[in-house]
């Protein structure tokens, strides 16, 4: 199978020069365009558990009380898991996973993937209902990660993305940790610089293939769609290394958006292989793996639309 790379993402391969206190803030309202690739995980129940028991670090003897295993969310939120692990908080519903190349935004282009496992209950003191919420996702650029972070609570980090199309049709997605980075003081014509270095191996990676007939797509706009929830309800985000974008919050957020296109088939399998040589999707460590539906969609010209996160503050 011949397989060429297509173009990564500029601001990665022009190493990005970023440091605490070069990061701008790019305010919501934004609309973004791309194309995107969604893996259903359940349509109406509960997700199911799918971490496998090697990269799980549980025990029969000390199972993880968690309804979500710790690769749903990055160690930073550690607050964000113990929230969702009281009884009743997760409520299911319609989970996904999105891999999404955005090729125009408010801060340029860049990718995505992520993991909506379904409805959160949010605080009683909060007054409102359960919504989706976004417990995992990665983005190809610093600027993402940062404004990502402070206008809607989307913990957001900071990972390498390649995407092989093959001469079949098949388009070979992978996704790529942070290990760790360099950083270069500013001198008197430069400012600082950092330079991210990132795992060898990826965490993720799938096959996808077109499925149904060659170029059948159909407009979709998901806010039109009966009992879709076109809301997200999420938690303040920790801060971590700024210079890494990880800025913190205080305050729940809910946040509107909206997705149409011309949406296709496709079916996903995953890329990676145990211990036993089974396939599987990601290491079940940074990013939890799963056993998707096998039907999945293709937005072939995403356009989103993610409006300004709005603060929920308790109410008497």
């Amino acid at each position: 199978m011949q397989t060429s790379e297509l173009t990564p993402t500029p601001s990665l391969d022009q190493k990005p020069k970023l440091n605490s206190t070069s990061h701008q803030l790019v305010p919501a309202p934004w609309r973004l365009h791309g194309e995107a690739w969604w893996l259903f995980l359940s349509l109406t129940g509960k997700l199911e558990e799918t971490i496998s028991p090697e990269n799980d670090h549980q025990s029969e003897s000390h199972p993880d009380p968690h309804p979500l295993g710790p690769a749903h969310f990055d160690t930073l939120e550690a607050a964000s898991r113990e929230s969702a692990s009281v009884p009743g908080v997760f409520r299911g519903g319609m989970g996904t996973i999105q891999i999404i190349r955005y090729h125009s935004s408010p801060i340029g282009p860049y990718d995505e993937l992520m993991i909506v496992p379904g409805e959160f209950a949010l605080p009683d003191e909060l007054h409102r209902g359960p919504l989706p919420r976004i417990t995992r996702i990665y983005v190809s650029t610093l600027q993402s990660v940062f404004s990502g972070r402070l206008n809607w609570n989307v913990p957001k980090h900071l990972a390498q993305f390649k995407f092989t199309p093959a001469t079949t049709g098949e388009l070979i997605v992978r996704v790529h940790a942070l290990e760790s980075y360099t950083y270069t003081k500013p001198t008197k014509t430069e400012g600082s610089r950092i330079e991210p270095i990132f795992a060898s191996t990826p965490f993720f990676s799938t096959i996808i293939t077109p499925y149904g007939p060659p170029g059948l797509r159909l407009p979709m706009r998901l806010s039109a769609l009966p009992g879709v929830v076109t809301s997200l309800g999420q938690p303040p985000v920790e801060e971590g290394d700024i210079s890494l974008g990880l800025s913190g919050t205080k305050l729940w957020k809910e946040v509107n958006f909206d997705v149409s296109g011309r949406v296709g088939l496709i079916k996903a399998k995953g890329a990676l292989k145990d211990s036993t040589g089974d396939s599987r999707f990601a290491d079940g460590k940074n990013f939890p793996d799963f056993k998707p539906y096998q039907i999945g969609i293709h937005w072939t010209d995403q356009v989103l639309d993610f409006f300004e996160g709005v603060n929920l503050s308790p109410k008497p």
